[in-house]
């Protein structure tokens, strides 16, 4: 509403996550907020005839298409259906840190990590999150924030005839390539003058949002208030200042 939008505007009714508290102590602008929530509560915004829709991570694939469907693209010497990029493990991280404010430390800004080691990464993601949450819900971000880094390595790029026209950003679907099946999720689509789409995705595991492991012991401030010892006043009994 702070944007100028009304309730028309946006659907949010598949969010149904409970914000405990989210901090803003500097301005900032809407799309920023909506980011720093999107990086914790892994969900997408897109779009759709003139509606903004959240949609949560972690759905089904909703259609398979043949690789043989796709449009064939690239130079006269060199033309494929789809394109597959894999990024070097070198470049992916081995840990992810979460800073959040923990209810029970007395809101206090503390830290928990999900770790890879057996991989020879050595980068280091920080989310730096302003929201009050448990220390198992930082726990979580952060395992699912680490490996669906390491399963969005893979991205595609392809381009979808007119007949599917109706896939768009947040879409979960399926590629099967070789007898494979790809499952991924769209990142963005530009529309051709014939009316195809040019698509590209990212790898897509439902199962990397759906992580318990117990939280660490966690890093920061221990929570521990400062006594404020009894205060004692006393009047001094002076002579008034004059105003010169």
């Amino acid at each position: 509403q702070k944007a100028g939008l009304t309730p028309s505007d946006y659907d949010v009714t598949r969010l149904t996550t409970t914000v405990e508290g989210f901090i803003l102590d500097n301005q900032t602008t809407v799309r920023e907020a909506i980011a720093i929530l999107q990086s914790a509560y892994f969900f997408d915004a897109v779009e759709t005839e003139g509606i903004i829709r959240f949609v949560p991570r972690g759905g089904t694939s909703a259609i398979t298409i043949d690789e043989d469907k796709l449009l064939p693209t690239g130079s006269e010497g060199v033309r494929q259906n789809i394109e597959i990029k894999r990024a070097q493990e070198l470049d992916m991280p081995n840990r992810v840190n979460v800073d959040y404010l923990s209810r029970t430390r007395d809101y206090n800004t503390v830290t928990q990590f999900s770790l890879r080691q057996t991989v020879k990464a050595t980068e280091i993601i920080g989310l730096q999150l302003p929201i009050v949450m448990s220390d198992q819900d930082a726990k979580k971000i952060a395992d699912v924030a680490l490996y669906n880094a390491w399963i969005g390595r893979v991205t595609y790029s392809f381009t979808l005839p007119p007949e599917y026209l109706a896939v768009e950003p947040s879409d979960i679907i399926t590629i099967s390539v070789n007898g494979v099946n790809h499952v991924m999720r769209v990142i963005s689509t530009t529309m051709a003058r014939n009316g195809s789409q040019e698509v590209q995705a990212t790898a897509e595991d439902v199962s990397t949002y759906d992580f318990y492991t117990p939280p660490g012991e966690s890093t920061g401030s221990d929570g521990q208030g400062v006594a404020i010892p009894e205060t004692e006043l006393n009047m001094m009994d002076l002579t008034a200042f004059t105003s010169e």
